[in-house]
């Protein structure tokens, strides 16, 4: 598993990519997939993405033009967690 071997693994707590460009319920797949592994938990958040060619915007994903190239985009990062500290 990448995880265990060190590795970067990006995994969206919502399960999906919203179609409605609002935050959505936290799925408990994080949690299944962290269970019994220790690695830290890097939360991470990505504003401003609808209008991007990833959102739903004018109803479809990808395959539209971006509103501006290069597309503006804010990505926090906040201080990584144990796995015993961190709830969905």
């Amino acid at each position: 598993m990448a995880i265990k071997s060190g590795e970067v693994v990006c995994i969206f707590a919502e399960g999906q990519i919203t179609r409605i460009g609002q935050l959505l319920p936290f799925r408990r797949g994080m949690e299944r997939i962290m269970k019994g592994i220790d690695a830290p938990i890097v939360p991470v958040n990505l504003d401003g993405l609808w209008g991007s060619i990833f959102s739903f915007e004018r109803g479809r994903f990808v395959w539209k033009l971006p509103r501006s190239i290069p597309y503006p985009v804010t990505v926090s990062f906040r201080k990584a967690h144990a796995v015993h500290d961190a709830t969905v």
